[in-house]
């Protein structure tokens, strides 16, 4: 299964956003730390409500991609069956990280065409 560069590049954008967004909540659980504030309000995300419905919005996006990913790493002509169980178990345990590492290797990196 091959992607253009565009496709690959937007794959790996979104890939990507959960670890931003891991940034961003420290960053506001930091930010937060003794800001003078109303009740439910945060210093980057403004509100509770905005905080969880990117929250759950992450999730929802990091559960697709993983199902993507492990159907990917099984349609992969280029993995061998153990390299296929590998990926898949570092796809669970490491999550966006190994991802990234999958992508790079397997979705950017195009295989050179037989003649």
């Amino acid at each position: 299964m091959t992607f253009g560069k565009p496709l690959a590049l937007a794959i790996a954008a979104v890939t990507l956003l959960p670890g931003l967004y891991m940034v961003l909540l420290s960053a506001s659980a930091f930010a937060d730390f003794g800001a003078p504030r109303s009740p439910g309000n945060m210093a980057i995300f403004g509100s509770f409500e905005t905080m969880m419905a990117l929250h759950l919005g992450t999730m929802l996006l990091s559960i697709a991609f993983l199902v993507f990913y492990v159907v990917h790493a099984f349609k992969n002509q280029r993995l061998t069956q153990d390299k296929r169980v590998l990926w898949v178990i570092l796809l669970f345990f490491g999550s966006f990280i190994a991802a990234i590492v999958y992508w790079a290797n397997y979705i950017w990196r195009v295989p050179p065409t037989e003649a």
